[in-house]
């Protein structure tokens, strides 16, 4: 029997027991003709592994990523953050991405806004690790720096900043399942589930710094935000859908 042949016919049992179409052709695509390599991966898949993590890619606004364990699956919410904050960005600026993970918001970035000077930052080096793959993968030149915020930055002011951090509880891998996978430091802040925002505008006041700020919300309250702002920072909450906000705010002068 031929490994396509194996393959073919391992597919229709996978099919049988519960994946779908779409979920399957990843895991085809993964593995080749690598007839072992199918088998674990649909092992793991089975056995609850996301699928972003068996096939180590993911694809956002149309491009394929790298990910693995070390870095938080993009999530469909993301898209919405960086579709909103680029459609109000001009080219030629200076962009800032905290929390960047694998990289895939700065990377979008600099390939939407070519002009534009692009950094990412990550409290966790293997982040920036799978980063600046990516950005090998893409041929582009962004600046990834291992980071707790700003606190290692050397960079000029940037203009703008789009950050995506940590907005979770430590019930949040109980909550959704698909959390349990995902590094604990990319789900939630000991200090409250907006507290990491809150300290990233303390840190861009500090330096003094007054770019436009975007950040994923989620579906937390208008309270909740509230109280996380600091004083001189002027916001408005953007409703993308019914549970689905943004922030965006400008730290003033």
């Amino acid at each position: 029997m031929t490994t396509t042949i194996a393959i073919d016919e391992l597919s229709a049992d996978c099919q049988t027991a519960g994946i779908a179409p779409e979920e399957l052709s990843a895991i085809r695509r993964f593995a080749g003709r690598d007839e072992a390599l199918f088998r674990r991966s649909v092992k793991r898949f089975l056995l609850g592994d996301p699928l972003t993590y068996v096939t180590n890619s993911c694809c956002v606004l149309g491009r394929e990523f790298y990910v693995d364990r070390r870095v938080y699956r993009p999530s469909q919410n993301t898209e919405k953050l960086v579709r909103h904050a680029l459609g109000l960005i001009d080219d030629g600026k200076r962009i800032l991405d905290v929390g960047t993970g694998c990289g895939w918001i700065a990377i979008t970035a600099q390939l939407e806004k070519p002009a534009s000077i692009v950094w990412g930052v990550d409290i966790d080096h293997d982040a920036i690790s799978v980063a600046r793959h990516n950005a090998h993968r893409y041929g582009v030149e962004v600046t990834f720096v291992a980071s707790d915020l700003l606190e290692s930055l050397p960079a000029e002011p940037p203009d703008y900043v789009i950050a995506n951090l940590p907005y979770g509880t430590p019930d949040s891998g109980r909550t959704y399942s698909i959390n349990a996978h995902l590094p604990r430091i990319a789900l939630y802040h000991p200090r409250g589930p907006f507290a990491a925002f809150t300290e990233l505008l303390e840190s861009i006041r500090a330096r003094g710094w007054h770019p436009e700020v975007f950040v994923e919300a989620g579906s937390l309250g208008v309270d909740i935000i509230r109280s996380a702002i600091p004083a001189g920072v002027a916001w408005d909450l953007v409703r993308v859908d019914e549970k689905f906000a943004i922030v965006h705010a400008k730290v003033e002068r």
